[in-house]
C-alpha cells in the first residue's frame, strides 16, 4: 500500500501564484514553462508528488533562464531567483512544512550549482557531478564539497519520503547554509 501526504493547500497557492508571476515575467509566452506550470497547477490536489512535480517546472525554468542571459546580469538574476526560492522555503517552513521546505531548499542549491557550472563552462548533470566538478575546477574547496554532499543528502531524504531522518532545526540550518553558499559562491 502506498500512502500519499499532502501539503497545505493555502502554502502551495502561495508558492505558486509567486513561481508563476516569475514565470510570466520572464519567459516568452511560447516557452512552455509558464503554461505548463499553470496547467500542472490547475490538477494540484495538495499531494507532494504533485508538487515536486511543480517544483520541477519551475527549477528548469530557472534553469534555463540562468543559462539564457549573458554576463553578470545573468549573476545578478540569478542569485535573486535563488533567493526568492530561499524565501519561499522559510516561508514553508515557518508554517511547519519541514518536508516542502526541505526540498524547495534543495531547488535553491541546484540551481545555483547548474549556474556555477555555466559560468565556468562546466558540464551541467546531476547534483553530484556537478558538485565534483565545481570542487575539481576550483570554485570552492573540499570541505565545501562535502558540505554540498551532506546537505542534497537531505533533500533526498525529504523527497523520498524519509522524513524521521531530519528535524525541522536541520532545515533551518540548510536554508542558512545555502544562502551563505550563494551569497559567497
Amino acid at each position: 500500500m502506498v500512502t500519499t501526504y499532502a501539503v497545505d493547500t493555502a502554502e502551495a497557492n502561495a508558492w505558486a501564484a509567486g513561481a508563476l508571476s516569475m514565470l510570466k515575467r520572464f519567459f516568452p509566452a511560447d516557452s512552455g514553462f509558464a503554461s505548463n506550470f499553470q496547467r500542472q497547477f490547475e490538477s494540484f490536489r495538495g499531494y507532494r508528488q504533485e508538487f515536486r512535480a511543480l517544483a520541477g517546472i519551475f527549477t528548469g525554468a530557472v534553469s534555463e533562464f540562468r543559462s539564457g542571459i549573458g554576463g553578470s546580469y545573468r549573476a545578478l538574476i540569478a542569485n535573486e531567483v535563488s533567493e526568492d526560492i530561499l524565501e519561499q522555503a522559510g516561508a514553508l517552513l515557518s508554517s511547519g512544512y519541514k518536508d516542502a521546505s526541505c526540498i524547495v531548499t534543495g531547488v535553491a542549491l541546484e540551481v545555483h550549482l547548474r549556474q556555477l557550472c555555466v559560468d565556468r563552462g562546466l558540464p551541467v548533470g546531476s547534483a553530484n557531478s556537478m558538485n565534483v566538478e565545481l570542487a575539481k575546477s576550483g570554485a570552492y574547496n573540499l570541505s565545501t564539497q562535502k558540505q554540498i554532499t551532506a546537505w542534497f543528502g537531505l533533500r533526498n531524504d525529504a523527497a523520498h519520503g524519509n522524513w524521521s531522518e531530519y528535524k525541522a532545526a536541520d532545515v533551518t540550518d540548510f536554508i542558512q547554509g545555502v544562502r551563505r553558499f550563494v551569497s559567497e559562491a
